[in-house]
């Protein structure tokens, strides 16, 4: 670990969210507000990146699936995790939703983010007008239009799901992968029927996509970059209670994405008490003046472990 000075991290136009904070009571307790993406875009998603430093991952767009089209060295994950031997688990017709709650409005200015889940790291951001409050964990910016928005959180994550949209079957990341920033980076980048053992993209309708992780530094500190896309031809209809949970926490905090074509901009930070990961989230809808908004707020990012 090593603080050292704040790092510009990647300058990107990921696009933009609305989030859902949500509880599921049939798992852990005390049961905890968590967040999601609430807007639903209909179009294929183009990421707009401007150059990065030497020491920073290059982004770029994640392609959509198309038919039966190859998967490009682009998305292909460092490591295949554990799958599902016999095909997807089926969708559960009685599975509890996770429920919505408003975000309240935040004052502008430097802000504490605490990462859902048990961690003594907290970090501090610096909020410009019009953001609320979903929860610590979590800041979000309405647009005008949906599904434009903003956002910026951070977890301490228990398990991914490798199948998210089938999330009550608990079919998860293998627990060795969540003991360290790279082996939660392959986890994240990973989802099951993206893996390079499987036909390519057979499985996008209920699937999101991922570049392979990559080293980088954020605010002076250690991590590995992932960009997930939720494919604008993901069908909510196919998965648990019409929603996509990405992954939760020991405090049974979850990470619900209900929106085709979002993307999450990860980071998977390194540091003594164990990784953090950092999402930043927008769509295609979000304009540029916003996008320069949100990465003026990931470059505003203090880690305190």
């Amino acid at each position: 670990m090593d603080p050292g000075l704040p790092d510009r991290v990647e300058e990107g136009a990921a696009e933009g969210a609305a989030f859902r904070a949500v509880t599921q009571p049939s798992r852990r307790t005390p049961a905890a507000i968590a967040l999601a993406g609430l807007a639903v875009l209909a179009f294929a998603l183009l990421v707009k990146q401007a150059a990065p430093s030497a020491s920073e991952p290059t982004a770029g767009p994640i392609p959509e699936p198309s038919g039966a089209e190859a998967v490009t060295s682009s998305v292909l994950p460092v490591v295949a995790i554990t799958s599902p031997s016999q095909g997807a688990p089926s969708r559960n017709p009685t599975v509890t939703p996770y429920p919505t709650f408003l975000a309240v409005p935040a004052e502008a200015g430097v802000t504490r983010l605490i990462p859902a889940g048990p961690t003594p790291v907290r970090l501090t951001i610096s909020l410009p007008e019009g953001w609320k409050k979903a929860s610590d964990a979590m800041y979000v910016k309405f647009g005008g239009v949906a599904p434009a928005g903003l956002s910026i959180g951070a977890w301490h994550l228990q398990d991914v799901n490798t199948v998210p949209c089938r999330w009550s079957s608990h079919e998860f990341a293998d627990p060795p992968l969540m003991r360290t920033a790279q082996g939660q980076a392959e986890a994240l980048s990973d989802w099951w029927g993206q893996d390079p053992g499987m036909l390519p993209y057979w499985n996008s309708p209920i699937a999101p996509i991922a570049r392979k992780p990559q080293p980088t530094r954020i605010q002076g500190y250690a991590a590995w970059y992932v960009e997930v896309l939720i494919p604008s031809r993901l069908d909510l209809t196919e998965c648990d209670a019409g929603q996509l949970v990405l992954w939760d926490t020991a405090n049974g905090d979850a990470r619900v994405s209900l929106g085709p074509g979002e993307i999450h901009r990860l980071w998977v930070v390194d540091v003594d008490s164990g990784p953090i990961v950092i999402d930043a989230t927008s769509f295609h809808a979000t304009s540029p003046a916003d996008a320069t908004e949100l990465q003026a707020v990931i470059d505003s990012i203090a880690i305190e472990p």
